[in-house]
């Protein structure tokens, strides 16, 4: 919510970036953590269950969006 990233920057898969975050321009943020700030550093790893939670999370919007159309 209200984050932004800028060009170039890179936000790898499972990562959890805070609300307003500013990801700067060229900022690689590795997969599977929780990253957050301005600009964005990481905090620590995501554990599984947090991964598991982000997938269903996803699919609830998708499934929201589909009902909504």
């Amino acid at each position: 919510m209200g984050s932004i990233v800028l060009d170039g920057a890179e936000i790898g898969e499972y990562t959890l970036l805070g609300a307003g975050s500013l990801v700067p321009p060229g900022k690689k943020i590795p997969s599977g953590v929780l990253a957050f700030g301005s600009p964005a550093q990481v905090v620590r790893e995501l554990n599984e269950k947090e991964k598991e939670n982000l997938v269903n999370s996803a699919l609830k919007y998708v499934e929201t969006a589909n009902n909504h159309k």
